[in-house]
């Protein structure tokens, strides 16, 4: 019996070892994220005087919520296809899972000949989110504009998805 207590005693202590070993293991690293593609539709009536204009967001993002890299672009026109804001830059965070993505980035060029001279968007961090609903239609957020661009959007931060593309298409990994 003291036989058979003892060995359970060294297998006890053994797996608390292991476990204990588990535990001050370095857990693996975050897998890289991926939000890739262009996708945009037609401003809806919420938009107000907007309403009407085509919009395109075209992202290629990629990285972990501390690392991540990239690029984005995006493109309002009016309808008769004259330029209203164009500007792009580069991805600063990333967060994707269950295909879902927010990623932001930093404005490094920018076009705005509809908006008064004064807005100045080139330093601002802005925020895309995106829920990739395959061919069924992507729903988008963005977050900018909001007070002429005088506050940046916080770092891996955007609004929900509130914008059904209607051409286009965006991949989450």
């Amino acid at each position: 019996m003291k036989l058979i207590a003892g060995a359970l005693a060294v297998t006890l202590a053994s797996a608390l070892a292991a476990g204990a070993a588990t535990v001050a293991t370095a857990a693996p690293a975050e897998p890289e994220g991926r939000l890739v593609g262009s996708a945009g539709g037609t401003l809806p009536k919420m938009f107000g005087p907007l309403a009407g204009d085509p919009v395109r967001f075209t992202v290629n993002a990629h990285g972990t919520p501390g690392k991540a890299g990239g690029t984005f672009h995006v493109l309002h026109t009016k309808p008769d296809g004259k330029a209203f804001a164009e500007f792009s830059g580069r991805v600063d965070c990333l967060f994707s899972a269950h295909g879902q993505a927010v990623m932001t980035g930093i404005v490094e060029r920018a076009e705005l000949p509809g908006l008064p001279p004064e807005i100045k968007v080139v330093g601002k961090r802005v925020g895309l989110s995106v829920q990739d609903n395959g061919k069924r239609g992507d729903r988008i957020g963005w977050s900018w504009a909001t007070g002429g661009f005088e506050q940046n959007t916080l770092l891996c931060n955007s609004t929900v998805p509130f914008f059904t593309t209607t051409n286009g298409d965006y991949k989450v990994r």
